[in-house]
């Protein structure tokens, strides 16, 4: 059975999300992401501040996921945990030595992380789909 809150946040995607990504970058065992409207493309960030850093999730995942958003879910916490693995200076270094990607119009780091977090979505897509480990 699955927990579904009165506005419809299907707190146990999130969970099972972040405990997968745990597995892959041990800094984000145990976090909290929060819940914001990041408005237009952006669906997950991760913030540098003097208290350490903070993962926020798009609202829109607030709701009831199908599978297809379930995976996109998945997806967004394996990119931003990478982020939040790496910390401020790694990101910043990343950015820094692998420079600009013409091609994607975005820094190679980080184009580099879109690439892992999908090759790690698909390793993790079944058992995250089926609840299972």
């Amino acid at each position: 059975m699955s927990y579904i809150d009165p506005s419809g946040f299907t707190k146990e995607d999130v969970l099972r999300a972040i405990s997968i990504a745990s597995r892959e970058y041990s800094r984000v065992s145990g976090i909290n992401p929060t819940f914001t409207n990041l408005g237009g493309d952006t669906v997950g960030r991760t913030k540098f501040g003097l208290f350490g850093p903070e993962m926020q999730i798009d609202s829109a995942y607030l709701g009831v996921l199908n599978d297809a958003q379930k995976i996109d879910l998945l997806n967004t916490v394996l990119h931003e945990s990478k982020h939040y693995q790496d910390g401020f200076w790694g990101n910043l270094a990343g950015e820094l030595s692998g420079g600009w990607n013409k091609k994607f119009g975005d820094w190679q780091y980080h184009v580099d992380i879109y690439n892992s977090s999908s090759v790690l979505t698909e390793k993790y897509r079944n058992e995250y789909l089926c609840g299972k480990k």
